[in-house]
């Protein structure tokens, strides 16, 4: 597998999206369906 640096774009977008994972993580908790993370964005 070939491993790729990130854009700083693609890196700025997938920190928001991990960092609104684990807010809806720790205020719902785990084991929530994919749609509840979704439905957060």
């Amino acid at each position: 597998m070939k491993f790729e640096f990130l854009s700083k774009r693609e890196e700025s977008i997938t920190e928001k999206n991990v960092d609104k994972a684990f807010t809806v993580h720790k205020v719902l908790g785990p084991g929530l369906l994919g749609r509840v993370y979704d439905e957060s964005y």
